[in-house]
Order: structure tokens, then sequence, then C-alpha cells
């Protein structure tokens, strides 16, 4: 993997963990991926309440923001539609999954 698509990634993560925080006080970003082929990028937003989550999750101004962050920093312009942005919450993943996000993100 280039160092580069890595180095975007990381800062992508914490430019979108800012923009996220403007919605909710507490979240966390961590992004998954890439495919070494195509760049494929799995995006978890994790949000402490379901409540939280719904309203990032429902928010369809958010992933063009999002696509926004990595296109600014240069990631692959044919790679950003392929991106996946997910929403969970702790809540969920203590009642569904007993607090195990390893199974929450399968």
């Amino acid at each position: 993997m280039r160092s580069d698509i890595l180095l975007i990634i990381h800062y992508a993560e914490v430019e979108i963990r800012a923009i996220a925080k403007q919605y909710v006080s507490h979240c966390l970003v961590e992004c998954i991926g890439p495919d070494a082929t195509t760049l494929a990028l799995g995006v978890w937003v994790k949000t402490m309440t379901d409540e939280e989550r719904t309203m990032l999750s429902n928010n369809p101004a958010l992933r063009d923001e999002f696509e926004g962050v990595f296109r600014s920093r240069g990631y692959p312009e044919e790679s950003i539609s392929g991106i996946n942005f997910l929403f969970e919450s702790q809540e969920t993943v203590d009642r569904d999954f007993h607090g195990n996000w390893g199974f929450a993100m399968r």
C-alpha cells in the first residue's frame, strides 16, 4: 500500500471526526481498509447512543461532506464513490453484540 494513501486516510479520519462532532459530542471514526487493488474503504462512525447514530446516518449531506474530505486530501477520485460510510452506536454494540465491536463490524 502506498504510504501517501495511508496518510490521506489518517488525516481523513481526524477531519471526519471533527465534522461528526459538530452534531454529537462524542464519537470515534475508524477506517477499515483499503483494499489493495480497488482502494475500497469502510469508514465507521461510532457514536455513544442509537439516537446519535440515527441522527448522523439520516443526514444525507454528511456523505457528501465526508467524501469531500477524501477529495480535498487527494484520495483517488475513481475510488471515492466506493467508500462505504457506516454508522453504529456503542448502545447497539453493547445490547446486540455483548460489547464486541469485532462482531458488530462483520
